[in-house]
């Protein structure tokens, strides 16, 4: 018979990973706990009165935000009602105080973490998972995500994708009752922003790879979020399915946005593996082409290096992790390339989920090369120190955000 000591021992081994996760989460967005509501909160939050009390909750469901406010002030159309309801919800819980909205926005985003961490242990070892799941918690490209709070969208929709995802990794239910959860929490990861069709793809392309035989009875529960998605979405827009603010790439041809891609693929690699300061990035140092000759030579390097990674994994255990993950960056990133004009040019938090793949994928990698031959202390000391110096950095970074004047100064003048 166990004794207290050993049940409460027992407690406590069962709860250090969560416990870790939001303790350093908490740690290094401290700062950011502190800040006030800017740019876009003051349109979504403090100047939309249907968002002050959960009476209109229901309203966002059948309603765009246009709808709701009967103003055309901030968006023709936006869509995104389990984003609104948490709005609510959470300026009524904090008084209208911001101090609520970044608690909850820091506890997700390290809730997140968390299970980006159970979902690698399905692919890597456990300590490789560990600190890769962290090197994603601390990451500065995901600062955006988590102390802005108009980004509650990325961390929200995520949120509710990973656990879909999970659901189909881990099977901890019985196959109908767990495929009626992931249909759910697909269907949540949709009404969060409409960048959840992503997990959606992605627990499809994880069914084809490692569980085929689930493909088939699962079908009927990946089309039913879409198509719910899509009825509430049409009728809330009347009839209108995607609509856009207005933009400065609302204003560029097909042709002039093809031309830009090898800059904005430049862009987000680079906030991946030499993360910069730059809180919000001037459209004008990317709306700059890159020249035919160097854009090539980079697009050209980009397949010439996925491609020597493929064939290198052909043919074993490591293949379909390999493509699993590299095809999670690459439909994160694809979908943020300007193909078609989104509201901004680029944004720190659409790394956000391609971060994810990519850290996937480099686990994937290193596991394969079995890059711990040159010594297991030196690999994990590279990445207690790549952790500790991200950290740092996002920490430094929260005061940014403060002073919305000095804000709107800092994020174009910083290197």
């Amino acid at each position: 018979m166990k004794t207290l000591y050993d049940t409460v021992i027992c407690i406590l081994v069962k709860l250090f990973y969560p416990l870790l996760f939001v303790c350093l989460g908490l740690l290094v967005y401290s700062k950011g706990l502190f800040t006030d509501f800017v740019w876009d909160d003051q349109k979504q939050i403090v100047e939309t009165s249907f968002l002050h009390s959960p009476v209109f909750i229901p309203i966002f469901f059948v309603s765009s935000i246009k709808d709701v406010t009967r103003e055309g002030k901030f968006l023709d159309f936006y869509y995104k009602p389990l984003l609104f309801s948490t709005y609510s919800i959470l300026y009524t819980l904090g008084n209208g105080a911001p101090f609520a909205f970044h608690l909850f926005q820091i506890f997700l985003h390290a809730i997140n973490s968390l299970f980006l961490y159970y979902l690698f242990k399905r692919f890597l070892k456990q300590n490789l998972a560990l600190v890769l799941a962290l090197v994603f918690l601390v990451h500065p490209a995901n600062q955006e995500a988590v102390v802005y709070i108009a980004s509650l969208q990325d961390t929200l929709f995520f949120f509710f994708g990973i656990i879909a995802l999970l659901l189909l990794v881990y099977k901890p239910f019985r196959e109908l009752n767990r495929l009626r959860l992931v249909s759910l929490f697909l269907l949540f990861s949709l009404l969060s922003k409409e960048t959840g069709v992503l997990f959606v793809a992605i627990s499809i392309l994880y069914l084809v790879f490692f569980d085929k035989r689930q493909l088939a009875k699962a079908s009927i529960f990946f089309i039913f979020p879409l198509v719910l998605y899509s009825v509430l979405r049409i009728r809330a827009s009347d009839l209108h399915f995607f609509e856009l603010k207005r933009s400065e790439v609302m204003g560029m041809s097909l042709a002039e946005r093809i031309t830009i891609i090898p800059k904005l693929i430049q862009f987000y690699l680079k906030e991946i593996f030499i993360p910069s300061e730059t809180i919000i990035y001037p459209a004008t140092k990317l709306t700059a082409k890159i020249p035919h000759t160097q854009g090539l030579i980079l697009l050209l390097g980009i397949f010439a290096l996925s491609f020597t990674i493929i064939k290198t994994v052909w043919r074993s255990k490591y293949f379909y992790p390999t493509l699993f993950f590299l095809i999670w960056f690459l439909a994160g990133i694809g979908i943020h390339l300007q193909i078609f004009p989104l509201d901004a040019l680029v944004a720190k938090r659409w790394l956000y989920f391609p971060l994810a793949g990519m850290l996937g994928f480099i686990g994937i990698i290193i596991t394969k090369l079995d890059i711990r031959k040159l010594g297991n202390y030196l690999l994990f000391s590279f990445f207690i120190l790549l952790i500790g110096f991200f950290a740092i950095q996002t920490f430094r970074m929260n005061s940014y955000w403060k002073d919305v004047g000095k804000l709107n100064t800092d994020t174009f003048n910083l290197p």
